[in-house]
């Protein structure tokens, strides 16, 4: 009777193991059909899932990395992922241009030009993206010149009234400096639903101050 048990317990915990390895796999693939497809909010949630259970996978630490680049949310959030697969001995060149621009959203453009030097002398610039990493690189080098000789700007949000934490952009300003006008993909209407890329369909707002 023990032995019986003993096989029935050995069968239920198998059948356990290939039920998770199973849900496991589901997960991974829609992760990927999310990434693929620009829903990178989605692919953000379900590979944030992922390396839960598996935080050392180089795929999903490289396309978590790659949605946050993509999106206006928090892109900052790139460089830890993007770093964690620079450390793989199996890191892809092309990861040294994406974590030259994770570096400048951190304000680290040192550390971006000696990535984007580390991607061109390994053959990581081509006639495709040749001008990308030409633009890349100017631009690291006029924000270190603006550093340098630094001007009085400031940018404030104006808070939950105006921004929200979808992408905001595009502004006008009446000329008497008391009406914005922008572009904005947040949810508005009820119902409505994300787009392929995970924002809302634009809309145009306007808000006047006093």
């Amino acid at each position: 009777m023990n032995f019986k048990k003993s096989i029935l317990h050995s069968i239920s915990m198998v059948i356990a193991i290939l039920a998770g390895l199973n849900g496991f796999a589901q997960d991974e693939k829609l992760a990927l059909e999310a990434f693929e497809t620009g829903n990178y909010f989605e692919a953000i949630v379900q590979y944030e899932r992922l390396l839960e259970e598996n935080p050392d996978n180089i795929d999903f630490n490289l396309n978590i990395g790659l949605c946050y680049l993509r999106t206006n949310i928090d892109p900052k959030a790139a460089l830890g992922y993007l770093l964690a697969v620079e450390r793989s001995p199996k890191c892809p060149t092309y990861v040294y241009i994406e974590l030259a621009t994770a570096h400048m959203f951190h304000l680290e453009y040192e550390e971006a030009l000696r990535n984007l030097e580390k991607f061109e002398s390994e053959g990581g610039v081509n006639r495709k993206n040749r001008d990308d990493f030409k633009r890349l690189v100017a631009n690291c080098n006029a924000a270190l010149d603006l550093i340098k000789y630094p001007v009085d700007v400031t940018f404030k949000n104006l808070g939950p009234e105006v921004n929200s934490i979808y992408p905001d952009y595009h502004p006008f300003i009446t000329q008497d400096g008391k009406t914005i006008l922008y572009t904005t993909r947040r949810k508005i209407r009820p119902g409505s639903k994300p787009e392929f890329d995970g924002y809302f369909p634009s809309d145009i707002f306007k808000t006047t101050f006093e």
